[in-house]
């Protein structure tokens, strides 16, 4: 298979070679990105469980509706890695998944599905079990009490494993099988439970011939009882009264303990998942799609009323693939189009609680000239080629997003095309699904290779046939002449679930499925005749609008918050749970938007590297550091706390290690102590009530994952006592806020040229919004502490020296209440106005002396000024207008790309921060002659006086919308302002009218 690397500059790195299948880029939505098989509840009642065909397992934190965390292991390509089945043991404590373990759906000769067993709390792999099977893994479960571990194979096989020996031993091997040698029986679900002094399995047949329920005496050691029944049998569950068991025929089968048959319920659809409430009192059961469009529910049956149904729930919409219930007997289930999970009354169909990522399905696609279209809503349920509604557009040239796009605007895009010249694409039902190619006088069959389902299908300009599989394959076949079979020329390797609909232009091809990736082709490897062809490029966009396009070895282009839903998996030893890592945390190596152009220019990405003249790197080479903090979340009455932490090397040594404080920067550690990392302790000053402490490490080529601990500090037992001297706890009082600011404007340019022009307003919308906060002194805060910088008192050193004053007027502050023990929630804003520049990759603010021909040694660097004011311990605005493109000429140096500037602010200390920029990237930031201002500063004004009382995000919403607003109807189009809220920050007072 093909290595995943990324490339970096020769001058910097030394290529190094790593073991394969070590690092694989995924979609990350916070939810799961493909259907979800399975879903479990902690018996406490604090978590879910759910496990999905994307390889991952994920835990919900019930109370607080939201991720907690994920528990991942070692992965492959294709279905290597794909997860069967999960099993939590009674007491919690482990989670025993069986997982499938080669790249083939088929089992062969190097293929061995494996049983881990993990810590569920640690997410820590603790054994892996070797079931000596010769095909794949169906189910693994524990026994009701605990004792034992059972799984269930396509080899017509049953292990039960005694779960304190193999924890306590070496021992990995059963220490009972109970095998049927008949070759049509698979024992799809498996249940064991106590049964006096016996133990009982119960095991349900998904055969294609004898269909049978079975109960076996583990004690006896063979089959004390039996079922037949009518159609292969899928699931099973228990209460202590009764075994219900499902299949793909239309109802449900009850039995008591002694397998004797005691009644049938019918279901309108096939069911799918099924289990019994804790007091046994309700049965759940999940249902599968129905081609007859009927209703798709989750059915609710009453158990004490002869099974009679309940209630119904359908607000999932589509397929709902498991069900459970929660330790308080609410109803659980788990699918949907975009894989919910939703927690819900079973007597009133009240939905109480929903889990779901910013990610959506993509049923439709379509592209036009480089341009993507796209569409998030099945329309009609059909088996292949599914023809949903196109919605939204994403320019790749321009990494523009159009959200729900004008209809008249999305007739341009080609769709799947089902006819090239006097052929034509047809399914043959009748012929188990196959596809053929028809012409006027004969039908030829597309060969599947194997086990694969067409699901989307259609020609490219070229006549090559196109196909998209159940299993995430896309294909390319052709019909060459004199043959009777397309056949498969080239295996195009990528999606990670089904492929919904696929289109074609050119040299191109676009799909779109269940993973919610939209992923981009070239032709150009069936013309090579390649075998295994990768995406030329790959786009999500989210649910909230963001959006990341990356490439094969993971350099890409996002926006401010896009690439934290793509990252990478990490593989470590089979035995070892697996790492991940989003892609923001490569910013320093990955984020290339110059890369993905290049390759839109090339048509690939290895010519991409070769034009730019950059080599490859393995990415496992640039790991961040790994950094934990061992102390754990507590409640003092102490001032000042120890943290310790641990902090581990994987590649370059570290260059820092930094710490927020309620997501404002508070300290940073450097030096040769910390470069090789180490165990760390570090004393910190708590304030009143809740400090969460956030804590990373960064080498210089990527950056950690965040570390967190929260400490409350409760002082409310010594106010009580009125005895503050006695205690080591010192009181801190609130005062009110100050803020800081630092106001730039320039308008005229000394070395003003045809390329350098001067502008009207910079300087006047500059002054304008200096005054208006200055007034606010006494009002929204205590003290405004400003300095402001025009024209030609804004050369670059005098910028520079402002960026320090404002640094020392905030650390003096930060003295003074330190020393009187204030606090208060200080404000630092800054405020640029004029022209910007981006050279190479940094990003220049033009002050009065800039020169054309040498911006880097005239102006000034924002990056590196954005080092120190990023650190300071205040809340944030930086607020830029400094994106004048219709002033600026065509020389060497482009605009500030407003949406790259936030996302290198915010990536330099993870801090909380608001960013407000004018404009958008290329587009026009407008200046009237009638106002006097520029159009951004004049909308600006407005909001701080649309209430008595302005806070910082309605502010903000203001801007976006209005300025918008009032440059609609303007010639080159609408002036759009870039805004950015990262971190979770208080929506703060900013002025007082």
């Amino acid at each position: 298979m093909e290595k995943l690397i990324v490339y970096c500059f020769a001058l910097f790195f030394t290529h190094t070679i790593f073991a394969q299948n070590k690092t694989f880029l995924r979609i990350e939505t916070g939810a799961h990105t493909a259907p979800i098989n399975q879903v479990l509840a902690t018996s406490d009642g604090k978590f879910l469980i759910t496990a999905a065909n994307d390889k991952t397992i994920r835990v919900w934190d019930i109370d607080n509706e939201k991720e907690s965390r994920r528990i991942l292991g070692f992965i492959g390509e294709g279905p290597d890695g794909m997860i069967h089945y999960i099993g939590l043991s009674p007491d919690n404590n482990l989670l025993a998944v069986a997982v499938h373990r080669g790249e083939s759906h088929n089992k062969v000769a190097d293929d061995q599905d494996v049983i881990r067993i993990y810590d569920f709390h640690s997410g820590d792999i603790i054994k892996v079990l070797d079931p000596q099977n010769t095909d794949d893994l169906l189910t693994v479960n524990f026994s009701d009490d605990g004792k034992y571990l059972i799984s269930s194979s396509e080899d017509h096989s049953i292990h039960i494993w005694d779960v304190e020996q193999i924890l306590n031993s070496d021992h990995s091997r059963p220490m009972h099988t109970i095998v049927d040698n008949n070759y049509y029986q698979r024992p799809k679900a498996v249940e064991m439970f106590k049964f006096a002094d016996d133990y009982r399995i119960v095991s349900a047949d998904y055969g294609s011939r004898f269909k049978v329920v079975s109960l076996y005496s583990l004690a006896q050691k063979k089959v004390i009882n039996s079922f037949k029944a009518k159609d292969r049998l899928t699931h099973l569950a228990m209460s202590d009264r009764f075994i219900a068991v499902t299949g793909y025929e239309q109802q449900i089968m009850i039995f008591d303990h002694d397998l004797n048959h005691a009644l049938s319920i019918p279901t309108d659809t096939q069911p799918t998942g099924l289990r019994f409430s804790n007091n046994g009192d309700l049965l759940l059961v999940g249902a599968k799609e129905s081609t007859e469009e009927k209703p798709v529910y989750v059915a609710v049956f009453d158990v004490n009323n002869d099974f009679n149904r309940l209630n119904k729930y359908s607000k999932h919409g589509s397929r709902v693939n498991d069900v459970t219930f929660t330790n308080n007997g609410m109803a659980v289930s788990a699918g949907g189009d975009n894989n919910e999970i939703h927690i819900w009354s079973p007597v009133t169909s009240e939905l109480l609680k929903t889990f779901k990522g910013v990610g959506n399905n993509v049923f439709a696609v379509g592209i036009a000239d480089k341009t993507l279209a796209f569409g998030n809503t099945q329309r009609f349920r059909m088996d292949v080629n599914n023809y949903a509604p196109l919605e939204h557009t994403f320019d790749l040239v321009e990494r523009d997003l159009i959200p729900n796009t004008p209809e008249d605007e999305l007739t341009k895009f080609k769709r799947a095309q089902t006819e090239y010249a006097d052929r034509r694409l047809k399914i043959l039902p009748q012929q188990g699904w196959d596809l053929a190619v028809e012409d006027s006088v004969n039908q030829y069959q597309v060969l599947r290779n194997g086990w694969y389902y067409h699901e989307a299908f259609g020609f490219a300009d070229d006549g090559t046939i196109l196909s998209g599989g159940r299993g995430g394959e896309v294909r390319a076949y052709r019909l060459e002449n004199n043959d009777f079979f397309a056949r498969l020329t080239t295996d195009f390797i990528g999606h990670q679930g089904k492929v919904w609909d696929l289109a074609s232009e050119g040299q191109y091809v676009v799909t779109g499925g269940d993973d919610q990736s939209v992923r981009i082709w070239n032709l150009r490897a069936v013309q090579q005749k390649q075998v295994r062809a990768y995406p030329m490029l790959n786009l999500f966009v989210s649910s909230q609008g963001e959006w990341i396009v990356w490439s094969k070895s993971g350099f890409y282009d996002a926006s401010t918050l896009g690439d934290l839903h793509v990252g990478y998996h990490v593989n470590q030893a089979e035995d070892e749970a697996a790492l991940f890592y989003s892609s923001d945390r490569f910013l320093k190596t990955l984020y290339r938007p110059d890369v993905i152009t290049a390759i839109l220019e090339t048509g690939s990405e290895d010519a991409a590297l070769q034009q730019m003249a950059l080599q490859a790197q393995a990415v496992d080479s640039i790991l961040p550091p790994k950094i934990q903090l061992l102390t754990e979340n507590q409640k003092t009455q102490q001032a000042e706390v120890t943290l310790s932490f641990d902090v581990e090397l994987a590649s370059d040594p570290i260059q820092r290690i930094w710490l927020l404080r309620n997501e404002k920067f508070y300290r940073q550690y450097q030096g040769s102590d910390i470069a090789h990392g180490g165990r760390f302790e570090k004393t910190v000053e708590l304030l009143p009530g809740i400090n969460n402490f956030t804590l990373f490490a960064e080498s210089k080529v990527a950056k950690s994952i965040a570390s967190r601990v929260s400490i409350e500090l409760d002082d409310s037992e010594w106010q009580a006592r009125g005895r503050m001297q006695e205690s080591s706890l010192i009181k801190i009082k609130d005062t009110p806020p100050e803020l800081f600011l630092l106001i730039v404007g320039v308008s005229d340019y000394a070395n003003a040229n045809s390329q350098l022009k001067s502008i009207n307003y910079a300087h006047i919308d500059a002054e304008s919004v200096a005054k208006a906060f200055q007034l606010q002194q006494g009002k929204a805060f205590a003290k405004v502490v400003s300095k402001v910088l025009l024209n030609e008192d804004a050369n670059r050193d005098s910028i520079k020296q402002g960026f320090n004053w404002l640094q020392q007027q905030v650390e003096q502050r930060v003295a003074y209440k330190k020393k009187n023990n204030l606090k208060s929630e200080d404000i630092t804003l800054i405020f640029l106005a004029g022209h910007g520049a981006k050279v190479n990759e940094d990003f220049f603010f033009l002050g009065n002396d800039a020169k054309i021909e040498d911006i880097a040694n005239t102006s000034v660097d924002i990056m590196l000024e954005a080092e120190v004011f990023t650190a300071l311990p205040n809340q944030l605005i930086v607020m830029t207008d400094a994106c004048h493109s219709g002033t600026m000429g065509g020389g060497v140096f482009k605009n500030i790309d407003s949406r790259e500037l936030g996302k290198r602010l915010i990536s330099l200390n993870d801090r909380a921060v608001f960013i407000i920029n004018a404009t958008q990237k290329d587009k026009p930031s407008y200046e009237s002659s009638e106002i006097g201002h520029g159009i951004f500063t004049k909308v600006m004004l407005e909001a701080l006086k649309t209430d008595n009382e302005v806070f910082i995000e309605p502010f903000i919403t203001f801007i976006r919308r209005n300025v918008k607003r009032q440059t609609e109807h303007l010639e080159q189009g609408p002036q759009k302002p870039h805004t950015v809220t990262f971190g979770s920050v208080d929506d703060y007072l900013l002025h007082k009218n």
